[in-house]
């Protein structure tokens, strides 16, 4: 089927306007007062974005002095033990919920939250660091080292067995450096359990963080080792508000192209998955598809009240294309190349050799040599893999060509030179040549329709 270039088109804003009846007066006042409710409801939006900005920029900069002023102290700091450390983690967070406490925006504040918990994590990193490198240099950092590589390998593992390599691997680790004199052996015991528990919540983290559904999966199993029940609760929180985070940026997301008019039914269709799992919601989608639709139906109704070739067009469409998709994609071809008021002359032409074609073999779901010859290239797209843009051209190709006669020796001949294009040495072929195969040596007897060489091995 032709396609035709995609442009995009402004709309009609429907009205209930009867021509030329008198405008009611009832009517333009109330234009003025929603004219003035928008406009109050402006002004508002913008004194609270003006307030959220000051709110958080002031946060902003209380936060990040504060994390600055802990990492610096971190990094001379001369006592490395698990105490003291602790001290700057329990100092980091208490930074973090001080900090939001001032954004009287819930919305706001949970985007501080998010942002600050990640500010919070540099300082972290920062503060690790700076102990890591003086533990190096006691004798004792290459076993900090190596526990976070593995605690990384095991957070990151695809298999069990290769989080209990890892976890193994630590506890050797752990236990050399008790015959070391690093640690003593109640440390040690201490350590372990410690890091089976950080481990834990650790995967969880990482898993919620990059594939919330899986870990909502694996929680509701009770599927990780080292998680509480009440940890398994509030993690499970975390996961639900992932989701909705995820939820909310696409809904946006989707609305934003769908005021734009740059968004397609496809893209509606693949976000419509559950809300719980991150998607805008079948409900959702369907209004959205909806209205593009009878959008698109008045559009296409202005378009064909006077225009023939553009009306048998649509109607070929609503015959042959029962897909809803592909129907809505078809039309909106017309759309846009009627974006300008009108079709040119080219395309006025090629519409009206489709229909007359229509009318002069019957085009229809029952057969016809038009439909056997798009039927017979479809057959060949499917059996050789074709692209959708090379199922595209070649019934382009047949459409450009479909007021000649014989439409099914078109499509063989397109099918064939589409054979000799993915095969470009039949091309150098003729009757007679020997040709050496994986198999043994084949003579060239002839070639079938579709361009394959016919042959038969050599005796």
């Amino acid at each position: 089927m032709a396609k035709i270039p995609r442009i995009a088109v402004p709309l009609r804003k429907p009205t209930t306007q009867v021509p030329g009846r008198p405008i009611r007066q009832g009517s333009a006042t109330g234009d003025v007062l929603q004219s003035l409710g928008e406009a109050a409801q402006e002004i508002f939006g913008k004194v609270q974005r003006a307030q959220s900005l000051a709110e958080t920029t002031k946060a902003q900069n209380e936060r990040d002095l504060r994390l600055s002023d802990i990492q610096t102290r971190a990094v001379n700091e001369t006592d490395l033990s698990t105490a003291t450390q602790k001290s700057y983690e329990d100092e980091i967070n208490k930074v973090n919920k001080e900090s939001a406490k001032s954004i009287t925006i819930p919305a706001d504040r949970s985007l501080f939250e998010l942002e600050s918990e990640n500010k919070a994590n540099i300082s972290r990193a920062k503060i690790q660091g700076s102990f890591r490198k003086k533990i190096v240099e006691q004798g004792a950092a290459d076993l900090s080292i190596f526990i976070g590589n593995k605690e990384n390998e095991f957070i990151q593992a695809n298999s069990v067995a290769g989080k209990q390599s890892a976890i193994l691997e630590r506890n050797d680790k752990i236990r050399e450096a008790v015959k070391s004199g690093y640690i003593s052996g109640a440390e040690a015991t201490e350590k372990i359990d410690e890091l089976d528990k950080e481990w834990g919540k650790a995967q969880v983290e990482y898993d919620i963080a990059t594939n919330p559904l899986m870990a909502r999966e694996l929680l509701n199993a009770k599927a990780y080792p080292n998680v509480s029940e009440l940890e398994r609760v509030e993690l499970l929180k975390k996961v639900d508000t992932e989701m909705k985070r995820q939820s909310t940026e696409l809904e946006d997301d989707i609305n934003q192209k769908f005021l734009d008019e740059d968004i397609t039914i496809e893209e509606i269709e693949a976000a419509g998955f559950k809300k719980t799992d991150g998607g805008i919601g079948s409900k959702t989608a369907r209004t959205l598809i909806g209205q593009l639709e009878r959008q698109q139906k008045a559009v296409i109704k202005d378009i064909t009240t006077d225009n023939e070739a553009a009306k048998s067009y649509v109607d070929l469409v609503d015959r042959m294309v029962t897909d809803r998709v592909d129907n809505f994609n078809a039309k909106q071809s017309l759309v846009e190349a009627m974006s300008d008021g009108v079709i040119t002359s080219e395309e006025s032409d090629k519409f009206n050799k489709i229909n007359q074609n229509l009318n002069d073999q019957k085009f229809n779901k029952e057969g016809g040599p038009l439909i056997n010859a798009v039927k017979k290239i479809k057959a060949w797209a499917g059996a050789s893999n074709a692209t959708d843009e090379e199922l595209s051209v070649s019934l382009r190709k047949l459409v450009n060509d479909s007021d000649k006669p014989n439409p099914e020796a078109i499509a063989d001949e397109i099918i064939k030179q589409n054979n000799v294009n993915a095969n470009p040495q039949w091309s150098n072929l003729k009757v007679g040549d020997t040709v050496s195969t994986p198999t043994g040596s084949v003579i060239i007897k002839g070639f079938f329709p579709d361009g394959e060489p016919d042959v038969e091995p050599v005796k």
